[in-house]
């Protein structure tokens, strides 16, 4: 039974209700940390894991400035 669980592929998308981030475009800039106005998102800080991850996501508005700011499309 674990073995079955541990074979299943992980989703790689998070999500609020205006964007996703697709963690295996994500190279880890830090680009669309620095343009969100309302600290939504933040850098993991994890062995080998470089992307960033949603910190506080019933902050965002919709506003899209991290979509913008991402040349890697990973937030869509």
């Amino acid at each position: 039974m674990l073995k079955a669980i541990l074979r299943q592929p992980r989703k790689r998308i998070l999500k609020t209700r205006y964007i996703s981030i697709d963690v295996r475009k994500c190279r880890g800039c830090g680009k669309c940390i620095a343009e969100c106005p309302n600290d939504v998102l933040a850098k993991v800080n994890f062995f080998l894991h470089n992307h960033v991850h949603l910190n506080n996501p019933q902050n965002c508005t919709g506003c899209l400035a991290c979509k913008i700011a991402c040349f890697h499309q990973a937030i869509t």
